[in-house]
């Protein structure tokens, strides 16, 4: 094997590129998946003394073995982990490739894969799409509906070409490339049935004294919150449970006794299904906008472009900014 202390060079690059080949991935991938040469080599069409001459060629290219070998199979190390990220991004792209290729072949002008969060507006994803639609008449749409969590990781694995999402990770915000869209405000949620449900005239005592599920300390929305309790003369939340998702804390807020903020349309929706209760606060807006997210460091097609440019548009028409 090379000295894989050694940083590589321009010309150990063009080397990779050169011997680096598909079938090498798609191995890799199944190894990964399956754990075991025998069942890894039959996934991907080959003997296993075929499989094992390109696993030997990859650890041989990379310097670095990629495997923990034992009696129960193949594990990856952290050099193999680390790799793994990035075939999934490099085979995501040829699925991408290839599906773009055929879509063309039928006329179609291309497809756009959108990560779209439960508290989106309607309105705006209807608005952006239609508009997108007049401009390119043969574009697809492929939404999927998750977690903002899985669709960032989504987006990173390349089965997405953007998505909505909140960003509350600073490294996420350097790490991918962010389209401002629009504010919402937020809410002071319960379970539907809390005992501070049915409650008028709350105060901010009376909401300290509940335990709370918020953000992260130094975030937006947890500043926010200790502000507004802090600048009313009260003392700050005890903070049960530390939760970056929002989707999680919907989860925990409606099955709990814990209070908790939420994205107005997202409180507003879990009232109306009658899993949660809105409280009398307001947080106000500006504390985590929805953006829209796309990978750093690849070509962006022009009909995923048109889109972005017509969600702010819609965003400005429906005076969401």
């Amino acid at each position: 094997m090379t000295d894989h202390h050694a940083p590589a060079t321009r010309d150990d690059t063009a080397v990779l590129a050169s011997r680096l080949k598909l079938k090498h991935l798609s191995l890799f991938n199944h190894v990964c998946a399956q754990r075991n040469l025998h069942r890894a080599a039959s996934a991907a069409s080959m003997t296993q003394p075929a499989a094992t001459k390109l696993i030997q060629e990859m650890e041989d290219m990379f310097g670095v073995p990629l495997f923990e070998r034992g009696r129960h199979g193949m594990a990856l190390n952290h050099y193999g982990q680390a790799l793994q990220r990035h075939v999934a991004v490099l085979l995501g792209d040829v699925a991408t490739m290839r599906t773009e290729m055929q879509l063309m072949s039928q006329g179609t002008v291309g497809q756009v894969r959108l990560g779209v969060l439960p508290s989106v507006s309607s309105d705006l994803l209807a608005a952006a799409i239609a508009a997108t639609r007049a401009a390119y008449p043969g574009m697809r749409f492929i939404l999927t509906e998750a977690p903002a969590s899985d669709l960032v990781e989504q987006l990173r694995r390349s089965e997405l070409d953007l998505t909505f999402g909140r960003v509350l990770d600073l490294d996420l915000a350097r790490e991918l490339h962010i389209v401002d869209v629009y504010d919402e405000s937020f809410v002071i949620a319960a379970r539907a049935d809390h005992r501070l449900a049915r409650r008028r005239h709350l105060t901010l005592n009376q909401l300290n004294g509940e335990p709370w599920i918020l953000p992260a300390t130094g975030t937006p929305i947890r500043n926010r919150v200790d502000s507004l309790f802090t600048g009313n003369a009260a003392l700050r939340p005890a903070v049960a449970v530390e939760c970056n998702s929002f989707e999680r804390m919907y989860q925990l807020i409606a099955r709990t006794s814990m209070l908790g903020v939420l994205p107005r349309g997202m409180g507003l929706l879990g009232k109306a299904q009658g899993h949660l209760s809105v409280l009398r606060y307001e947080l106000g807006a500006e504390f985590a906008p929805i953006k829209l997210i796309l990978r750093k460091q690849v070509a962006t097609p022009p009909g995923i472009v048109r889109f972005a440019q017509e969600v702010q548009a819609a965003a400005r028409e429906l005076k969401l900014v």
